[in-house]
């Protein structure tokens, strides 16, 4: 499966409609040049992961009278376990566009496509009911620029183990633009309407909706398209990442999940970034609600990391990502790096925000925030306030005292006990508020010393040693 998708996302791409332009000798020579070249990538990508590229043929092309009618040969992917993913001939249509360098294509996978086991007898198999690909080469990019991916009832099948995953609706499209070497646009992905199951039981679980939404601002091409820039994060321009599931249902409904993910553009070495989650969920054990208290509804995260030193960051993680071929230098520059960056975060001024990192049910809420800063004058290289408010307190320790007396589970029985001894914690070291209602101010000092509510940590457990004694 990963092979076919790793074959299909860069070669089936597409694209909008383009003007034609003349049909010659010249073009079918550069289309097979970039066909071949195109073959020939997949094929060195793969073997990284010891997995065989063949081709069982040569590359086709005739000349049409506004298009050029491309049919790749049979392909073959074959990995280490001796499994064979068998892709048939593909037709491929390309009209010329203004540009001579640029292509717009329309393909369709053949279908089914058949994965053999080490005996050569066929173990998986995929089928696709309607599709629709088109895409736009662009030579200044190297990549497709712009693509319409369209596939309705996708149907995989295990034959020994009996597994399905069948998707209704999966569409990929993308608008890149590019100006001064750099890309600008969204690429999206979206599937509906997902199945797991087996032969028996083709429904086992379900998810209504996925989408993850890409969008690139001004990013630089060699860092879009190439591996070797991945620590340099500095490099990617600004960046924001935005996915949904929706729906999830197994046993029980699991609810949906939200995430999003930005990195804004570099200002001055520095780099801004945000991470946002959310869970809303309901019935995750209908059945079985003797628990269903004690799990959250709703979820929600906000996080900030604002003026990080990417370049000082990029070095150390290409640096550890590369120890076992380091120089006895390089591992001093890695020591020297490390030593020097918490100074180096505490002049930029580095700081990791909490907006919110918050729990919701019907009996309790747990809601944090606070600030943590670069400090070159404190022995953890950090200073900052945290704020925890807890509502519901009481409530969620009777609930799991009842559940702890009637358990026989010896491991249940210790994460209820786990459970309670948080319970504790909060009400030793928080302060108690209108109602059941508690709140604690965790602070870190400039001497890396932690206190809650003004009370260092050690008054704090000697507290709660009496407490939990009586």
């Amino acid at each position: 499966m990963r092979f076919l998708l790793s074959f299909v996302f860069i070669l089936f791409l597409v694209a909008n409609q383009a003007h034609a332009k003349d049909i010659n000798d010249e073009g079918v020579a550069k289309l097979n040049k970039l066909f071949t070249k195109l073959i020939e990538a997949r094929k060195e990508e793969l073997g990284k992961e010891e997995n065989i590229l063949t081709t069982n043929g040569e590359i086709q092309i005739e000349k049409a009278s506004n298009y050029y009618a491309v049919t790749l040969p049979p392909i073959e992917i074959a990995n280490s376990e001796k499994e064979i993913l068998k892709l048939g001939m593909t037709a491929i249509n390309v009209t010329p566009t203004k540009n001579p360098d640029d292509w717009i294509m329309s393909a369709a996978l053949p279908t089914p496509i058949f994965i053999t086991d080490s005996s050569g007898k066929i173990s998986q198999q995929i089928t696709i009911g309607k599709q629709r690909a088109n895409v736009r080469w662009s030579n200044t990019l190297e990549n497709f620029s712009e693509i319409d991916i369209a596939y309705e009832d996708i149907r995989y099948i295990h034959e020994k183990s009996a597994e399905i995953v069948y998707i209704q609706f999966m569409n990929i499209n993308s608008n890149l633009r590019e100006k001064n070497k750099k890309v600008t646009g969204p690429y999206n992905i979206e599937m509906k309407n997902i199945f797991f199951g087996t032969s028996s039981r083709p429904t086992k679980s379900a998810i209504g909706e996925v989408r993850f939404n890409l969008n690139f601002e001004e990013m630089p091409i060699n860092s879009l398209f190439e591996n070797s820039n991945l620590f340099n994060i500095g490099n990617y321009g600004a960046f924001s990442f935005k996915g949904n599931i929706k729906d999830i249902r197994n046993k029980y409904d699991l609810g949906s999940f939200t995430f999003e993910y930005e990195t804004k553009k570099p200002v001055k070495g520095t780099i801004d970034q945000n991470v946002k989650l959310g869970y809303i969920g309901a019935d995750i054990l209908k059945n079985q609600d003797d628990y269903i208290d004690l799990l959250p509804e709703r979820v929600a995260i906000n996080l900030d990391l604002n003026k990080l030193p990417y370049e000082d960051l990029a070095y150390i993680l290409q640096t550890k990502a590369s120890a076992p071929n380091q120089t006895a230098l390089s591992a001093m520059n890695l020591m020297q790096s490390l030593t020097l960056l918490p100074s180096k975060m505490a002049r930029e001024g580095t700081m990791f925000n909490i907006d919110n990192f918050d729990f919701f049910s019907e009996i309790y809420s747990l809601k944090t925030k606070g600030v943590l800063k670069a400090s070159d004058m404190s022995p953890l290289a950090m200073i900052g306030d945290i704020e925890i408010t807890a509502k519901g307190v009481k409530r969620v320790e009777e609930i799991l005292e009842k559940k702890l007396d009637e358990e026989e589970d010896e491991k249940i029985k210790q994460a209820l006990s786990n459970g309670l001894r948080q319970i504790n914690l909060i009400q030793a070291f928080c302060l108690k508020e209108d109602g059941d209602e508690y709140s604690c101010r965790v602070s870190l000092d400039e001497e890396g010393q932690f206190k809650i509510n003004k009370k260092s940590v050690g008054d704090v457990i000697d507290i709660f040693s009496v407490t939990n004694s009586q």
